[in-house]
């Protein structure tokens, strides 16, 4: 028992257990356990080891992996297994991946095979192992790379037949091919027919519409037919055997080439791979149509892709034949297509007896020969002029039926069978042509001869021309010619109130008539006009009074159908004249009948001839009309000066030309007022800035430097050009201030430039004025001839001078007063006098007797001359003496008027006394014999001689 208590299983088990293994009821001493298989391990693992005692919990490893192709057999218990080759691949497809611990291993298709742009098909012939490989380990066993073959290379399908089923691991089965050539037809869209047909080759893969085809060829000779044209094999020309059961009977018939209708061609196809060797272009379409001239068009209309009952189709249809695209099919449709294969039967053509007149056919029936037209010669020859002509075709005999041939003019329609040999009388048997037909050639055979006579020609009975005669008799002449026409190739009248047409063509050869329209009158086949002042309202009227005579108030031009009412604007005295309203009238009304129509025109207008309105056509712009019955545009003439007239102006000074601009400036600007003028207001309100010439329309503005004349503000009629000296505004003409000055025309700003110094500019100046003389301007812009001031004492300022003391008075000179304006100036103001220094002297007058001229130095400067001349105290030139005076020195006492001495320094005048006369300042006693009775006598005659009876002594003043 003590033995038991210490028992450790631990240590006292012995683990001599196999691996896998574990140590199983050890529990003591007395039972020490039995080794005994481990469970734990999960499928895949194998045991490693042995587990501890009673723990069933042996270590294990897992199996591996193997590789691709391969699976890992007997990994159980304590074996790790081995790597074994898989053996489920299947022919296509490769592994993948390993199969774990089952023969079991992943497999997918094969893609190595090309695939993409490439027309032809491919199969796999293995699983992509290699079959040399024993063991894993000594080559790749198994890889992606299945081996391949080309399926139309490892399959040959024979002609007719195409290639399906070839993929994966199948090399594929060859199958019949389905496609044929069809057609729909004209009556029924769903009815197909099948063309026949021989396969020329094998089918495209997996198409069984694919396979070539071409039609069985109609090319066998008349007499055979086509055999076994059908799977592959084109056939064969066979003889025919079998025809018609009364093939060689009097119709005739004779065997012919199988064909088409005639002109029967090709057009595309809606499968351009599937043509049979027709391709869309011309001379193939011709080729196939045997070349025939008339298949010189070929057009193609199939455009789109259409399957019928599984074929593909195509159309025919006559040469040269248009037809619009049909969206439900092929475009065109097929017109008729024989079969000849395979048919013990030949086509047979019945002989034609389809020959001219005259002929027949010779040579057909039996054979393959349609036969000829030959003459026909059984009408038998006749004597002289008379002859027979055939009249039809002997079919296929020569039999012609005949007749007489009658000569122009003439015809027989007695015929002559080929049975009936009769002769015929060339009198008897032959009749005129009737009236209106004509023959020009022998032969006619009915009474419609060679046909109708021309219209507008008459043909006699027998006639031999289409213009046998003109239509109007011969002895016609221009104007009667035209009661005839000919419509059916004879003469017929034309009935009253009708006339012959064409009624503009030659009168002899009218073609037909027609009745007389209204509004004219028809005689003799010829219509005219109802004449001026008549009317005619019926059809077929035959006289020149129509239907009556129109009334006033209403006109009638030639060819009127009704009256017409007199028209507005005009008047109709009589039914013949319509007469326009004369100028200065008017018509508002219809049916006017007299020459003052409805009035005269309204004022302010004026009416043309016709006019219809008082107010017909306003008096131009420009003018005025206050009067009415105005006939002209000048109305009553231009509108005045100063005024405007509108249109349509009555009143000539209704419109003053500013009152639009008056009226503008004073709602825009208000009104200005200067008390007392009210002139001046008008221009300060803008009434200068237009003006109104004669026939003004409207006013006219100023132009820029212009200003406004004539009348008054309000009434302008001219412009001017603003004159040097001033400037103009809105038409009103501004002098230039005091100061300033403008020298140019035409000045349209306010006067800007001042006068320089020296100078000076009262209103309006065009140009400076010089300060004058004696004066002087110190500053610009002076406005008057005042200046600055007067030149001081002692100095002159000649004209322009800008300083007061501008130059100063010379030596010899007095320059005593102010104003001096020139160095003449400067010592006249005191006569005489003398002064030495410059400027401003004293002076003294000059002594009597003598002169003193300016800038003298002494009072006795210069002495006076001779007896002529005297020189008072002061003078400053000697003075002439006076006609009939004489010069006296009154510094001395007596009378020197005659004396010599002294002459120099006369220094008065005084007048000749009676009994003397005075000559160059000399007095002389009138000599004897004459007689001085007045002063003042300037002639050596005096009063003139003494009365006869009386003596006179010198110095005498009466005459007795």
């Amino acid at each position: 028992a003590a033995q038991v208590d210490f028992f450790n299983p631990a240590t006292d088990c012995v683990a001599d257990c196999s691996t896998g293994q574990y140590k199983e009821n050890c529990v003591g001493v007395n039972s020490l356990g039995y080794c005994a298989n481990c469970s734990n391990a999960p499928d895949g693992y194998y045991y490693s080891g042995q587990g501890s005692p009673n723990g069933n919990d042996c270590p294990y490893t897992a199996c591996e992996s193997c590789g691709v192709g391969e699976y890992r057999s007997g990994c159980a218990g304590t074996s790790p297994g081995l790597c074994e080759l898989c053996t489920t691949s299947v022919t296509g497809y490769y592994y993948t991946g390993d199969g774990g611990l089952t023969d079991n291993c992943p497999i997918a298709a094969c893609s190595n095979a090309p695939s993409g742009s490439t027309n032809l098909t491919y199969f796999y012939t293995d699983d992509g192992t290699n079959p040399d490989c024993v063991t894993s380990e000594a080559c790749d066993y198994a890889t992606s790379e299945c081996s391949f073959e080309v399926c139309e290379e490892y399959t040959e399908c024979p002609d007719g037949t195409y290639l399906t089923g070839c993929s994966g691991n199948s090399s594929g089965t060859c199958l019949p091919c389905t496609n044929s050539y069809s057609t729909v037809t004209d009556d029924d869209s769903t009815s197909v027919t099948t063309f026949d047909t021989y396969f020329t080759g094998p089918g495209i893969t997996e198409d069984p519409e694919s396979c070539p085809l071409e039609l069985c060829a109609f090319d066998c000779p008349a007499g055979t037919y086509r055999e076994g044209c059908s799977g592959s094999s084109p056939g064969w020309c066979e003889p025919c055997t079998l025809a018609d059961s009364n093939q060689y009977d009097d119709a005739g018939e004779y065997f012919v080439t199988w064909t088409t209708n005639e002109g029967v061609f090709c057009e595309n196809w809606n499968h351009a791979d599937h043509l049979l060797g027709i391709f869309n272009t011309s001379d193939a379409c011709r080729d196939f149509c045997d070349g025939s001239a008339e298949c010189s068009v070929c057009t193609f209309y199939c455009l789109t892709d259409h399957n019928i009952q599984g074929g593909t189709y195509r159309a025919l249809r006559r040469c040269g034949e248009e037809k619009a695209d049909v969206s439900e099919g092929c475009g065109s449709f097929v017109d008729h297509y024989g079969s000849p294969v395979g048919e013990n039967a030949c086509p047979t053509a019945t002989c034609l007896a389809d020959c001219d007149i005259g002929e027949y056919r010779s040579g057909c029936g039996g054979g393959t020969s349609p036969g000829t037209c030959e003459p026909c010669t059984n009408a038998p020859a006749l004597g002289g002029s008379e002859e027979y002509m055939y009249v039809s075709s002997g079919g296929l005999e020569n039999s012609c039926a005949y007749q007489l041939k009658c000569p122009p003019g003439k015809y027989s329609n007695v015929t002559i069978s080929h049975t009936n040999n009769t002769d015929l009388a060339l009198d008897q048997q032959c009749s005129d042509c009737p009236v209106g037909r004509y023959s020009s050639q022998s032969g006619a055979t009915t009474s419609e001869c060679e046909g109708s006579c021309e219209p507008g020609y008459h043909c006699p009975a027998g006639s031999t021309s289409a213009t046998m005669e003109s239509c109007a008799p011969s002895q016609s002449d221009d104007t009667t010619a035209a009661n005839y026409f000919c419509a059916n190739g004879f003469r017929q009248t034309v009935p009253p109130g009708h006339f012959s047409t064409p009624d503009d063509s030659d009168t002899f050869h009218r073609t037909d008539h027609d009745v007389c329209a209204p509004g004219s009158y028809c005689e003799s086949g010829v219509q005219h006009l109802c004449p001026e002042g008549y009317y005619g309202e019926t059809w077929g009227l035959r006289t020149d009074l129509c239907t009556g005579e129109c009334h006033p108030s209403t006109f009638c031009p030639q060819g009127s159908v009704i009256p017409t009412r007199c028209p507005p604007g005009f008047y109709c005295p009589s039914g013949r004249e319509l007469v326009a309203c004369p100028p200065g009238t008017f018509g508002a009304s219809s049916g006017l009948a007299q020459p003052g129509c409805d009035g005269k025109c309204a004022a302010g207008h004026y009416c043309p001839p016709a006019s219809t309105s008082a107010t017909e056509v306003e008096c131009p712009s420009g003018t005025f009309g206050n009067s009415t019955g105005l006939t002209t545009d000048s109305c009553d003439g231009p509108c005045p000066r100063g005024y405007f007239c509108p249109n349509a102006t009555s009143d000539p000074r209704a419109h003053p030309c500013a009152e639009l601009e008056l009226a503008e400036t004073i709602k825009n600007n208000g009104e200005i007022v200067i008390e007392g003028d009210p002139d001046a207001s008008d221009l300060a309100n803008g009434a200068g800035a237009v003006y109104c010439p004669q026939g003004s329309g409207a006013p006219i503005r100023a132009t820029t430097g212009y200003y406004t004349a004539g009348g008054n503000p309000r009434t302008r009629s001219s412009e001017i050009i603003c004159s040097t000296g001033s400037y103009c505004e809105d038409g009103v003409k501004v002098e230039c201030p005091p100061g300033t000055y403008q020298s140019e025309e035409g000045a349209a700003v306010r006067c800007s430039t001042l006068c320089p110094a020296g100078t000076f500019c009262p209103v309006g100046s065009s140009e400076p004025t010089d300060c004058p003389p004696g004066t002087y301007g110190a500053t610009s812009g002076l406005t008057d001839e005042e200046c600055s001031g007067l030149c001081l004492e002692g100095h002159y300022c000649p004209a322009g001078s800008t300083s007061e003391t501008e130059i100063p008075c010379p030596p010899g000179t007095a320059g005593e007063t102010k104003g001096l304006g020139s160095i003449q100036d400067c010592g006249q103001l005191t006569l005489g006098t003398s002064c030495a220094g410059s400027g401003y002297c004293l002076s003294e007058p000059c002594e009597a007797g003598y002169y003193c001229p300016e800038g003298s130095v002494s009072r006795q400067e210069h002495p006076c001359g001779g007896a002529h001349v005297f020189c008072p105290e002061g003078s400053f030139e000697p003075t002439p003496v006076s006609e009939g005076y004489y010069t006296l020195n009154d510094r001395t006492s007596g009378d020197l008027s005659t004396a010599a001495g002294a002459g120099a320094h006369r220094t008065a005048q005084k007048i000749c006394e009676p009994g003397y006369y005075c000559v160059g300042g000399l007095k002389f006693a009138c000599p004897a014999g004459k007689y001085g009775s007045e002063f003042g006598l300037s002639s050596i005659d005096c009063s003139g001689h003494c009365k006869a009876g009386f003596f006179c002594t010198s110095a005498s003043v009466v005459a007795d």
